[in-house]
């Protein structure tokens, strides 16, 4: 499925950090072609062209410089952007805000992921401790923030994840199993007929599970940890590495085994009842 569409905002800070990598080059190459033994010395037009024509062979996009920018910049008297956000505008200084990305990164990977709100408290603790007095960030302070850091951070749809689980998944005990699991590969010299994946996924019935959460970019989903004691429903799947497969079972809690369960079942799975 498509993602959501990308706001104006996100449109114009991504553009600029791309201008601002390109200015960045510019610089570069003026200062190299002026400082070495090359006959031909480029000016601040010169370098900005040719930097976009090479960003455009690159990119096969065109993005505008403007030389004087170049010039400013070289010669310091403009910064970019966004170190200009952050000695005129912003509540947090960089590193703070750095800071702030780094630990929701860091409980997101611990199954407790913020959300807008646990981010703005967060946000208000960390500026209180230099300004008692400050009242709060502003209603919208979350989303420009994830704007400014779109390439750390990003909202997900969380998933459930029962603590018993989350405290099973770390780094240790991870690595002994796939150890574990090579030590046997090796010793009985497995073929892939012979290797089975085997997942399970409970489904909840009359629970909310899922609400918007902040986690590190480039993944599918972020669990949220929680405490689970309702019924639940478990559908087991098995696929081998020769690509055959297994039909699932499905694992609920009933009395009585009814036969219309049979019907409509196009996979052929097996009903397996617990009392």
């Amino acid at each position: 499925m498509p993602g959501r569409a990308k706001s104006n905002t996100r449109k114009s800070r991504e553009l600029s950090d791309v201008k601002e990598l390109l200015i960045i080059e510019a610089v570069r190459l003026y200062e190299k072609s002026n400082t070495s033994d090359l006959t031909t010395k480029l000016g601040y037009r010169s370098a900005t062209k040719h930097v976009e024509q090479l960003n455009y062979e690159r990119t096969k996009k065109w993005v505008s410089l403007d030389h004087n920018t170049v010039r400013n910049r070289h010669l310091e008297i403009t910064k970019s952007l966004r170190n200009g956000h952050y000695s005129s505008q912003s509540l947090l200084t960089h590193a703070e805000e750095e800071e702030l990305v780094s630990y929701a990164i860091e409980v997101a990977n611990r199954g407790f992921p913020l959300t807008h709100r646990r981010l703005q408290e967060c946000a208000n603790r960390l500026i209180q401790t230099s300004r008692p007095d400050f009242t709060g960030v502003g209603q919208n302070w979350s989303e420009r923030f994830l704007e400014r850091h779109y390439e750390s951070l990003h909202v997900y749809w969380s998933r459930s994840l029962e603590s018993a689980r989350g405290k099973a998944v770390n780094p240790a005990s991870m690595k002994a199993f796939y150890d574990l699991l090579e030590e046997e590969y090796i010793k009985h010299s497995f073929e892939p007929h012979n290797v089975h994946g085997v997942d399970e996924s409970g489904l909840m019935s009359g629970v909310a599970q899922k609400e918007r959460v902040i986690g590190g970019t480039g993944k599918k989903t972020q669990h949220q940890k929680r405490e689970v004691n309702r019924e639940n429903t478990t559908i087991i799947v098995t696929i081998c590495a020769d690509g055959s497969t297994i039909p699932p079972v499905t694992i609920f809690k009933g009395k009585h085994y009814q036969m219309k369960w049979l019907q409509d079942n196009p996979l052929n799975a097996s009903f397996v009842m617990k009392l």
